[in-house]
Protein backbone atom coordinates (compact mmCIF):
# COMPACT_ATOMS: atom_id res chain seq x y z
CA UNK A 1 0.00 0.00 0.00
CA UNK A 2 3.03 2.52 1.13
CA UNK A 3 4.98 1.92 -2.49
CA UNK A 4 1.20 2.65 -4.69
CA UNK A 5 0.70 5.37 -2.53
CA UNK A 6 4.09 7.18 -2.72
CA UNK A 7 3.81 6.23 -6.59
CA UNK A 8 0.57 8.29 -6.90
CA UNK A 9 2.05 11.14 -4.70
CA UNK A 10 4.86 11.68 -7.04
CA UNK A 11 3.20 11.22 -9.83
CA UNK A 12 2.93 14.30 -12.16
CA UNK A 13 -0.40 13.36 -13.71
CA UNK A 14 -3.33 15.85 -12.98
CA UNK A 15 -5.79 12.84 -13.08
CA UNK A 16 -5.40 8.93 -11.36
CA UNK A 17 -7.47 6.45 -12.58
CA UNK A 18 -7.86 3.31 -9.85
CA UNK A 19 -8.55 0.40 -11.74
CA UNK A 20 -10.41 -1.95 -8.74
CA UNK A 21 -10.12 -5.36 -10.21
CA UNK A 22 -10.85 -7.10 -6.96
CA UNK A 23 -11.95 -5.61 -3.31
CA UNK A 24 -8.91 -4.78 -1.93
CA UNK A 25 -10.17 -1.30 -0.98
CA UNK A 26 -12.28 -2.98 1.00
CA UNK A 27 -10.36 -5.86 3.00
CA UNK A 28 -6.89 -7.43 2.57
CA UNK A 29 -9.00 -10.66 2.30
CA UNK A 30 -9.34 -8.90 -1.81
CA UNK A 31 -12.08 -11.39 -2.97
CA UNK A 32 -13.85 -11.08 0.48
CA UNK A 33 -14.52 -14.42 1.71
CA UNK A 34 -14.23 -15.07 5.15
CA UNK A 35 -11.46 -16.87 6.33
CA UNK A 36 -10.74 -17.61 2.82
CA UNK A 37 -14.05 -19.80 2.54
CA UNK A 38 -17.46 -18.21 2.43
CA UNK A 39 -18.00 -15.33 1.10
CA UNK A 40 -18.64 -11.99 3.32
CA UNK A 41 -20.39 -9.08 1.59
CA UNK A 42 -17.83 -6.58 3.53
CA UNK A 43 -19.58 -6.51 6.45
CA UNK A 44 -18.37 -2.80 8.84
CA UNK A 45 -15.33 -2.99 10.36
CA UNK A 46 -15.46 -4.42 13.79
CA UNK A 47 -19.07 -6.42 13.47
CA UNK A 48 -19.08 -9.52 14.68
CA UNK A 49 -18.93 -11.47 10.93
CA UNK A 50 -15.57 -9.27 10.53
CA UNK A 51 -14.30 -10.20 13.97
CA UNK A 52 -14.00 -14.00 13.24
CA UNK A 53 -12.69 -13.38 10.18
CA UNK A 54 -8.99 -14.36 9.66
CA UNK A 55 -8.75 -10.30 7.56
CA UNK A 56 -10.67 -8.87 10.47
CA UNK A 57 -7.92 -7.75 12.98
CA UNK A 58 -5.73 -5.73 10.46
CA UNK A 59 -9.02 -4.54 8.42
CA UNK A 60 -9.26 -1.45 11.06
CA UNK A 61 -5.73 -0.05 9.65
CA UNK A 62 -5.84 -1.50 6.16
CA UNK A 63 -8.70 0.69 5.33
CA UNK A 64 -6.98 3.55 6.76
CA UNK A 65 -3.93 3.30 4.99
CA UNK A 66 -5.65 2.65 1.56
CA UNK A 67 -7.90 5.79 2.67
CA UNK A 68 -5.28 7.82 1.12
CA UNK A 69 -4.92 6.75 -2.16
CA UNK A 70 -8.65 6.63 -2.82
CA UNK A 71 -8.18 10.25 -1.33
CA UNK A 72 -5.78 11.02 -4.64
CA UNK A 73 -7.52 8.95 -7.00
CA UNK A 74 -9.96 11.02 -9.50
CA UNK A 75 -11.43 8.35 -10.89
CA UNK A 76 -12.16 4.55 -9.65
CA UNK A 77 -12.84 2.23 -12.59
CA UNK A 78 -14.64 -1.23 -11.80
CA UNK A 79 -15.09 -4.34 -13.56
CA UNK A 80 -18.63 -4.99 -13.19
CA UNK A 81 -22.25 -3.33 -12.17
CA UNK A 82 -21.83 -5.93 -9.76
CA UNK A 83 -18.61 -5.40 -8.25
CA UNK A 84 -19.73 -1.46 -8.49
CA UNK A 85 -22.74 -2.57 -6.35
CA UNK A 86 -20.44 -3.94 -3.77
CA UNK A 87 -17.95 -1.44 -3.91
CA UNK A 88 -20.38 1.39 -2.97
CA UNK A 89 -22.62 -0.21 -0.60
CA UNK A 90 -19.73 -0.31 1.20
CA UNK A 91 -17.68 2.95 -0.14
CA UNK A 92 -20.96 4.76 -1.10
CA UNK A 93 -18.93 8.59 -0.53
CA UNK A 94 -16.83 7.05 -3.92
CA UNK A 95 -20.34 7.68 -5.81
CA UNK A 96 -19.46 10.30 -7.63
CA UNK A 97 -15.75 9.32 -8.59
CA UNK A 98 -16.78 5.37 -9.76
CA UNK A 99 -17.03 4.06 -13.19
CA UNK A 100 -18.09 0.96 -14.14
CA UNK A 101 -15.77 -0.65 -17.11
CA UNK A 102 -16.65 -3.88 -17.83
CA UNK A 103 -13.37 -6.47 -18.63
CA UNK A 104 -15.00 -7.52 -22.13
CA UNK A 105 -17.73 -6.04 -24.11
CA UNK A 106 -19.03 -8.44 -27.24
CA UNK A 107 -19.84 -6.21 -29.47
CA UNK A 108 -20.97 -8.85 -32.36
CA UNK A 109 -20.53 -12.25 -33.79
CA UNK A 110 -20.13 -11.72 -36.96
CA UNK A 111 -16.68 -12.89 -37.98
CA UNK A 112 -15.03 -11.15 -41.21
CA UNK A 113 -14.97 -12.53 -44.30
CA UNK A 114 -11.09 -13.65 -44.50
CA UNK A 115 -10.65 -17.50 -44.35
CA UNK A 116 -9.49 -18.63 -40.90
CA UNK A 117 -8.45 -21.41 -38.53
CA UNK A 118 -11.27 -21.84 -35.71
CA UNK A 119 -10.87 -19.76 -33.12
CA UNK A 120 -9.79 -20.86 -29.67
CA UNK A 121 -10.86 -19.51 -26.85
CA UNK A 122 -9.65 -20.97 -23.29
CA UNK A 123 -10.41 -20.42 -19.58
CA UNK A 124 -7.60 -21.16 -17.61
CA UNK A 125 -7.92 -22.28 -13.99
CA UNK A 126 -11.08 -23.49 -11.37
CA UNK A 127 -14.27 -22.73 -12.48
CA UNK A 128 -15.65 -19.98 -9.81
CA UNK A 129 -17.90 -16.91 -10.08
CA UNK A 130 -14.98 -14.50 -8.35
CA UNK A 131 -12.36 -15.73 -11.57
CA UNK A 132 -14.67 -15.06 -14.02
CA UNK A 133 -15.61 -18.05 -15.07
CA UNK A 134 -19.30 -17.33 -15.75
CA UNK A 135 -18.70 -14.33 -17.53
CA UNK A 136 -16.46 -17.25 -19.95
CA UNK A 137 -19.47 -19.28 -20.16
CA UNK A 138 -21.78 -16.26 -21.26
CA UNK A 139 -19.44 -15.56 -23.73
CA UNK A 140 -19.60 -19.01 -24.99
CA UNK A 141 -23.25 -18.59 -24.76
CA UNK A 142 -23.26 -15.37 -27.08
CA UNK A 143 -21.23 -17.74 -29.42
CA UNK A 144 -23.41 -20.82 -29.68
CA UNK A 145 -23.48 -22.63 -32.81
CA UNK A 146 -21.11 -20.33 -33.99
CA UNK A 147 -18.92 -22.93 -35.70
CA UNK A 148 -15.85 -20.63 -36.07
CA UNK A 149 -15.21 -20.88 -32.23
CA UNK A 150 -14.07 -23.58 -30.15
CA UNK A 151 -13.95 -22.98 -25.71
CA UNK A 152 -11.72 -25.05 -23.98
CA UNK A 153 -11.42 -24.87 -20.06
CA UNK A 154 -7.89 -25.96 -18.43
CA UNK A 155 -8.87 -26.95 -15.14
CA UNK A 156 -8.62 -29.52 -12.28
CA UNK A 157 -12.09 -28.76 -11.04
CA UNK A 158 -14.99 -31.72 -12.72
CA UNK A 159 -18.04 -28.70 -14.21
CA UNK A 160 -19.18 -29.95 -17.23
CA UNK A 161 -20.71 -26.92 -19.77
CA UNK A 162 -22.09 -27.51 -22.90
CA UNK A 163 -20.39 -26.19 -25.53
CA UNK A 164 -17.02 -25.95 -23.35
CA UNK A 165 -14.62 -29.16 -24.03
CA UNK A 166 -12.80 -29.39 -20.37
CA UNK A 167 -8.82 -30.82 -20.51
CA UNK A 168 -7.83 -31.32 -16.95
CA UNK A 169 -4.96 -30.00 -15.69
CA UNK A 170 -3.26 -29.55 -12.23
CA UNK A 171 -0.66 -27.44 -10.69
CA UNK A 172 1.25 -29.55 -8.38
CA UNK A 173 4.74 -29.04 -6.47
CA UNK A 174 5.91 -31.89 -9.00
Amino acid sequence: IQTLDKTIGASKFNHIYLWVHDYFLMCEGYNLFRNNVEYCGAPSVGSSACEVCIYGNGRKDHIQQISSIIKKAGTIISPSIAATKILLNYMPELKDKTITHPHYEILGSRMSSMKAEKIRVAYIGYGTFHKGYYDFVSIVNQFEGNKAFEFIKFSSDNIKTKNIENIPVAVTKD
